[in-house]
């Protein structure tokens, strides 16, 4: 028959084991984490200090992209002023279109230059000189979000 101190002697040494291989996982993952951040300091260098010419071409693309939109937006501003209801709908039946064709248009550059940072002020700036009506947009897009 089993006594009353021999389960307790078996928890104890279970926690103490538990305990034990808690111990050595944390461990393992520092030391990991150690590793994994000094990579990750390398690629954050790369973002931070981005090629100028790539941002350059990256900025005409996105305006070559949303110059259809941009005129389509401003053709929905004349007619909204003048109240020309039927001319509003057929821009809105465009809108869609464009929209498609600015997103798969906007990917393909993300493929090829990655994301454009709209958090940089030198990106932005370069797309200010470039095509002032995107940055103007990108701009007033980031205040709405905070």
């Amino acid at each position: 028959m089993r006594t009353l101190t021999q389960p307790i002697k078996y928890l104890y040494s279970m926690t103490f084991i538990k305990y034990t291989f808690f111990g050595v996982l944390v461990l393992f993952l520092v030391g990991c984490q150690g590793d994994a951040s000094s990579k990750s300091t390398s690629t954050n260098s790369k973002i931070e200090a981005p090629d100028m010419t790539q941002v350059t071409a990256h900025a005409k693309g996105l305006c070559e992209c949303a110059t259809p939109m941009l005129q389509l937006k401003e053709q929905l501003e004349q007619y909204k002023k003048e109240g020309n209801l039927e001319k509003l709908q057929e821009i809105l039946e465009k809108s869609s279109e464009l929209g498609e064709q600015q997103g798969i248009c906007q990917d393909a550059l993300e493929a090829k230059f990655g994301k454009f940072d709209k958090a940089d002020s030198s990106h932005i700036q370069v797309l200010k000189t470039i095509c002032p009506t995107l940055a103007a947009s990108y701009t007033a897009g980031s205040k709405e979000k905070d």
